[in-house]
């Protein structure tokens, strides 16, 4: 229909429906900048909290790292302690075993020396009582000689 044949109550409802589409057309482009501001808000909040967060995060990232490291440190000292109480365990232990092998071997040298001085004497008694039993047997020899050389001389 064109501008001219239009009734009263066409151009009333023209201008309604096209108030309408203006009225809609505001709504939508307000509601849409409402909800690209709330989105805009939205996104610096989750910025905001997500910086927070990462600072957070980062902090006890260092927090946990600083705790790691002491306890390394802590540990190493402990490892470093125990090495060095330990090998002066150790040394103290060798030198109570030289002291018990140096003790030990001095009784093992006054044993031997005392059971050679005693088989010295009895080697000596017993190379005494020997030489006593081939004199005595010489001596018995000699008298039988003698016996039998005078003998045959009566």
């Amino acid at each position: 229909m064109e501008d001219k044949d239009m009734t009263l109550e066409d151009i009333k409802q023209k201008y309604y429906r096209m108030e309408r589409i203006k009225i809609a057309k505001a709504s939508a482009e307000k509601q849409e900048a409402k909800r690209a501001a709330e989105e805009k808000a939205q996104d610096k909040l989750r910025s905001h909290y997500s910086m927070k967060k990462i600072a957070a995060d980062k902090g006890i990232a260092e927090k946990q790292e600083d705790k790691r490291l002491l306890e390394q440190e802590r540990q190493e000292l402990l490892r470093s302690h125990y090495n060095r109480t330990r090998i002066a365990a150790d040394k103290a232990l060798a030198e109570k075993h030289e002291v018990k092998k140096v003790a030990e071997q001095k009784r093992q040298d006054q044993l031997r020396s005392h059971y050679n001085m005693e088989r010295i004497a009895a080697d000596k008694v017993a190379a005494e009582k020997q030489e006593e039993k081939r004199i005595a047997k010489q001596n018995r020899q000699e008298q039988l000689k003698d016996y039998y050389k005078m003998k045959n001389e009566n």
